[in-house]
């Protein structure tokens, strides 16, 4: 549902080799791609404004989301008239590349419609946190150095939510009537249903407050006071909603974290999984308990080279923390460093073709960031917008959560920003702009799987190339993804509570009970299902490197390799994996390629 929620889920929620040469493809099949991707994205504005304008589609940023009782309805519909026409482009279409982009475009239609019947069969009630809610979706349009005209359409935006127009409600009176025809149809249909977990709903009784300030904080930014009444209003809605509810959601949450097993299955599907959550347990601990030995003896002969009196991999992991910066100034400087540290290592060490023009902001997170969102992110520019902007690198502040002291020493600021900045997704990002690919490969193909596989993957990629102790860190990372793999069908599954994922993190890695709680809070109702992608993404990576290594003739070059799946965008992996195991040939640093 998150094209229909906007942003709020999403941080996140993204050459030729010298690398494969590349067969010069006529341009006419792009750009029938991006005239079929942008008619797709213009038609599904009147549904999810917020997620076609985040493309770059300026037209829509003003406009907003009618939730209503027939919402779901209206989605199907347009869904449905989409695979039709989208079946007879694939009947006509006849140029290879083409037809791959259409079949990625209606596969992700396929998603959002049988998102649509599984939640219909399950019965879920869905929760919509209002005022975080507005705070994401305004926080895409205002910002430092926002233009006017981003402002403008910022305030156009608040004023519909909190005063509705002629189509639609106001925000907080659309959310209620969407959620009661849910409960309705429950009723009618004598189903108990799938309702929001207590904690979440009692979360935001607690901290919607803290939102309200963050987007006064925005709205701020505007140089009249115009916005005031509309947002003292928007208090008084976020009150009554609140009271909504206490009283017709709040008595019938469940408090268990088991999720309906056909639900579960379709949110590992949509994350970009295509493993049962059985064979993602048995994947994760095999690999977890065979990578759990190497962090073993690295910690031992850390151990030894700074002289500690335990040798345990926790014991390690705190002797680096003990080293951490201590204010906000350090933590930036040492972060910017550690990004030019990386460039640096990536043209040295020859990668992979760093573009001329890769440029980000490195900043610090705001109070409201770091309670959304307290771990390193990075914010991509949108799409295909001409507005001048940079793309962000946000990073946890010296304060942070009350405990959480994973983010903010040597050792992690560079395996961070490995993973959200260089080589990871700034470079993944960038390189889909500069080098041109597909508005569909490059957004509607997106999911956790392609795109946080090369995260996990950039780590790896830096992991020969650096010292012992952030080596070591990388490795605690590794089996933080490894443990994702297994923890999260756990929970959901009901096998195991919060004390195993307190276990895992913070006696067996190191991590501190802060960010374990946030892991326990991911897998059961921030983001069930995502958190496996990590990992599965980076194995269908490695296993493509290590199936292209073993080709005939081929002597596999770094650079060429990591060129040819940058130039893919984010085709499904296991698409990416079949086109460079039969096209891609890397020998003596002279490529060919069919690609």
């Amino acid at each position: 549902m998150y094209k229909v929620f906007g942003l709020f889920f999403i941080i996140i929620l993204i050459s030729s080799c010298s690398s494969p040469e590349k067969v010069q493809v006529p341009v006419h099949w792009k750009g029938l791609s991006n005239k079929l991707a942008r008619e797709y994205a213009f038609s599904l504005g009147s549904l999810a404004p917020e997620y076609v304008a985040a493309m770059g589609y300026r037209r829509f940023d003003p406009q907003v989301t009618a939730f209503s009782r027939t919402l779901d309805d209206e989605r199907y519909i347009h869904a449905y008239k989409w695979q039709k026409r989208l079946t007879s482009v694939l009947e006509e279409a006849k140029h290879p590349e083409y037809i791959t982009d259409a079949r990625i475009l209606q596969e992700s239609i396929t998603l959002d419609m049988e998102e649509i019947e599984v939640e219909r069969a399950v019965g879920v009630i869905p929760f919509i946190p209002l005022s975080d809610y507005v705070y994401g979706n305004l926080q895409t349009l205002i910002f430092d150095d926002a233009p006017r005209s981003k402002l403008n359409a910022a305030m156009k935006r608040f004023r519909t939510y909190v005063r509705g127009d002629k189509k639609q409600l106001p925000l907080s009176d659309g959310i209620k009537s969407y959620m009661l025809s849910k409960m309705e149809r429950l009723s009618e249909k004598r189903m108990r249903g799938f309702w929001p977990l207590r904690k979440e709903v009692e979360d935001y009784l607690l901290e919607s407050d803290a939102y309200l300030e963050e987007i006064h904080k925005l709205l701020s930014k505007w140089p009249s006071k115009e916005w005031e009444r509309d947002f003292n209003e928007l208090k008084i809605q976020d009150s009554e909603y609140r009271e909504f509810l206490k009283k017709k959601v709040l008595p019938y949450t469940r408090k268990g974290h088991i999720l309906p097993a056909q639900y579960y299955s379709h949110l590992l599907k949509q994350r970009g999984i295509m493993m049962s959550p059985e064979k993602l347990i048995e994947t994760g601990h095999a690999d977890y308990k065979k990578t759990y030995q190497d962090f073993e003896i690295l910690a031992k002969k850390l151990a030894v080279k700074h002289k500690l009196s335990s040798s345990h991999p926790v014991s390690v992991i705190h002797y680096l923390k003990s080293k951490k910066y201590a204010s906000d100034a350090e933590i930036l400087k040492a972060y910017q460093k550690a990004s030019e540290d990386l460039k640096s290592l990536v043209k040295k060490k020859r990668l992979f073709t760093l573009g001329s023009t890769l440029d980000f902001q490195i900043r610090l997170a705001t109070p409201g960031e770091m309670k959304s969102t307290p771990s390193p992110h990075y914010r991509s520019i949108p799409l295909v917008s001409k507005t001048k902007e940079k793309a962000q690198f946000v990073i946890p502040t010296s304060e942070g959560q009350e405990g959480l002291d994973d983010f903010t020493f040597h050792e992690a600021i560079i395996d961070l920003t490995a993973h959200e900045a260089v080589p990871g997704h700034a470079v993944q990002f960038h390189a889909m702009k500069e080098r041109g690919v597909s508005y569909i490969r490059a957004w509607f193909a997106s999911n956790s799987v392609n795109t946080e596989g090369w995260g996990l993957y950039a780590e790896e990629m830096i992991y020969p190339h650096v010292g012992p102790e952030v080596q070591f860190v990388i490795l605690q990372r590794k089996l933080w993804r490894m443990a994702r793999m297994f923890l999260d069908p756990e929970v959901n599954q009901g096998k195991i509570s919060y004390d195993r994922v307190e276990e895992v993190y913070v006696k067996e890695l190191g991590f501190s009970k802060s960010w374990a709680k946030v892991e326990f809070d991911r897998y059961s109702f921030i983001y069930p299902g995502q958190a496996p992608s990590y990992y599965y993404g980076y194995k269908i990576l490695m296993e493509t490197k290590e199936q292209v290594r073993r080709k005939k003739d081929t002597i596999l070059d770094e650079k060429c390799f990591n060129d040819a799946v940058l130039d893919q965008g984010l085709l499904p992996l296991t698409e990416i994996k079949a086109r460079l195991v039969r096209d891609l040939n890397c020998v003596d640093e002279k490529p060919s390629s069919n690609l």
